[in-house]
């Protein structure tokens, strides 16, 4: 276990923006891991208060999910995970408790056939389906079979390391399940083929005289287990195994699960923790029919690319048991009904349409590496065959039954391979505050876009006409500017050379005062009164007039036991008995104190 190591130091939060989650219990009747929660506690709350508080409420720290901050905790035996999340979101030193949620694989009807049958790469009716529809896989092996130079990092019940279909192309990956770095499947269940089929479908090898075809022939497969046996797994293992990819440097990562909580705060930011690391998340919208792609995480969330399943007819796959999942959240749709796959089983579900995408977008980087995921999505969307299924669902444009298409992996090949370039457009988000007064900060926010998809500004230039070059980076601050009228210019450059046309906007800054004190203000100490020995919290804050100025240091004293703490909270439980008359000065970055506040309390022994 990781044991985290914090100083208790001031916050400072700037260009903050967060993630907004539902309650925890609220939406599906989502199953959870009893006598497990999953905490986060506010930044700035270091190890001394956090083990205080923990050790109050009895709990023991199972891990520490150091990169998202997250503390894995076992509770009392006597306590419910409701009470417990319940006394934990109410403490202001917490950003949010919620249960450790259950999620699990998709479904999957296994069976036995050929590669002849392969419909979703080549579909010529020979399963008694439509012509054509398909994903024009042997048309775009024309153009790419992969390069062994990308990675995809498949999450699910493990691989056969041994068997011919993947032989030379699995990288050491790792079991969340068990905790080993053996992500082998588990012994013969019925479920724990999952995996296999997954990555039969995404990377099988080809022209190797057994079984089928993967779509990308060359790509390196990073197996990272995050289901057991029965096909289920939890939040905090999938968020390990998406910390895994990321690590790992996997290039896209395939996730056919479903029936995750979108609203479990630690998978969201698993997920952002792999896009940051410039991962391409790809997952299935959800077996469950109707509105389950808003629903059925991870797929529901936005930062993965949402894959709804389709038959040997276009339409889309509406099993009694299992129903491609339709909502606001799919993105495109994918072949998902009977894919013959590993061993020449039948696969069937948004499982097995997944890593149909998974395996055009690693295609789509063997030839262009520098693909992000937005660009990624854009290209599937912009190149996916719309009003391919029944009329009453696909209609045109995007719609909720088939997202923005059916992929066309011959059509976003020929996208990214294609030749020519167009600049990108420059664009002024914000400049403030406008007007601004002599040495205030100012922030300055731009952005680029390219009209060539798989291209994007690399290159920043901002000029004043009265100060010169500004900066080359998209956002930044400045507190020197000249007093006047200034014409402020921004240029984006790809990565081509290729510049933008000047984008301007007018700045005033005025010769006004340079700094204002800050105003404190104490915001709870609580238990109030309090008892001889037992912690109290205190928590203030303050605020700056000069809007872009930060607060520097704090000052809690009492007019009995003197100085308290130099934090904007921290906790006491050696206070003198009596009446206290406690006091709040904050200071700002060039030292000027605010006006003092005060508030009473009462110590009892």
């Amino acid at each position: 276990m990781n044991k985290k190591y914090l100083t208790c130091i001031m916050a400072v939060t700037f260009l903050f923006g967060g993630i907004l989650f539902s309650p925890y219990f609220a939406g599906a009747q989502s199953q959870y891991v009893s006598g497990e929660i999953l905490v986060k506690f506010q930044p700035g709350v270091c190890e001394t208060e956090i083990n205080a508080m923990n050790e109050f409420y009895g709990v023991e720290i199972i891990e520490y999910l150091e990169k998202l901050d997250v503390y894995h905790l076992r509770i009392p035996a006597e306590k419910t995970v409701e009470q417990m999340i319940d006394w934990y979101s109410n403490d202001p030193s917490v950003q949010y408790a919620e249960p450790n949620y259950m999620g699990r694989g998709g479904d999957f009807t296994p069976n036995d056939t050929g590669f002849d049958s392969q419909w979703h790469l080549n579909n010529t009716g020979q399963t008694g389906g439509t012509p054509d529809a398909d994903i024009d896989a042997v048309e775009g092996w024309q153009i790419t079979r992969g390069s062994s130079s990308v990675v995809v990092a498949v999450l699910d019940t493990g691989i056969d390391f041994s068997d011919p279909e993947f032989q030379g192309r699995i990288l050491p990956g790792f079991d969340f399940v068990n905790d080993d770095n053996d992500p082998s499947a588990d012994p013969w269940t019925g479920h724990e083929i999952h995996g296999l089929l997954v990555s039969g479908i995404l990377a099988g090898n080809a022209d190797n005289s057994f079984g089928t075809a993967g779509i990308d022939h060359n790509v390196k497969i990073l197996p990272v287990k995050v289901l057991d046996s029965n096909k289920e797994g939890t939040t905090v293992v999938l968020a390990l195994g998406l910390i895994f990819a990321a690590d790992q440097k996997a290039h896209v990562i395939n996730m056919s699960l479903v029936d995750y909580r979108l609203d479990s705060p630690t998978l969201n930011y698993a997920l952002q923790f792999a896009r940051d690391s410039g991962a391409v998340l790809i997952a299935g919208a959800g077996n469950n029919g109707i509105g389950d792609a808003d629903v059925s995480g991870p797929g529901a969330s936005p930062l993965t690319i949402s894959v709804g399943a389709t038959d040997h007819n276009d339409a889309r796959l509406s099993y009694p048991a299992v129903a491609s999942g339709t909502g606001s959240a799919l993105d495109v749709v994918a072949p998902g009904e009977e894919v013959i796959t590993w061993h020449s089983y039948f696969f069937t579900g948004t499982s097995a349409a997944a890593p149909v995408v998974s395996g055009i977008a690693t295609l789509m980087l063997s030839i262009d590496p520098s693909l992000t995921h937005d660009e990624i999505r854009n290209i599937l969307i912009q190149t996916a065959e719309d009003q391919v299924g029944p009329p009453s669902e696909d209609t045109p444009g995007r719609d909720d039954f088939f997202g923005h298409g059916r992929v066309n992996m011959n059509a976003a090949l020929t996208e990214v391979s294609g030749n020519g370039n167009q600049p990108p457009v420059a664009y002024i988000d914000s400049i403030r505050p406008n007007p601004a007064n002599k040495g205030t900060n100012i922030v300055f926010i731009g952005h680029g876009t390219d009209p060539d998809l798989f291209d994007w500004p690399r290159s920043y230039h901002w000029t004043s006409d009265i100060d010169g070059d500004l900066s080359n980076r998209r956002f930044f601050m400045r507190r020197d500017l000249s007093v006047g009228t200034h014409i402020i210019t921004l240029k984006v450059a790809d990565s081509n050379g290729l510049w933008s046309n000047p984008v301007t906007q007018t700045l005033i800054v005025n010769s006004g005062p340079e700094n204002q004190p800050p105003v404190a203000y104490i915001n709870s100490i609580r238990p109030n009164p309090a008892k001889k020995g037992y912690p109290v919290m205190f928590m203030g804050r303050g605020t700056d007039p000069d809007r872009f100025d930060w607060l520097r240091s704090y000052h809690w004293t009492s007019d009995k036991d003197g100085v308290l703490s130099n934090r904007s909270f921290f906790m006491k439980r050696d206070l003198s008995v009596g009446t206290h008359i406690i006091t709040l000065r904050v200071a700002d970055s060039k030292w000027l104190w605010s006006n003092p506040v005060s508030q009473t309390l009462i110590v009892n022994p």
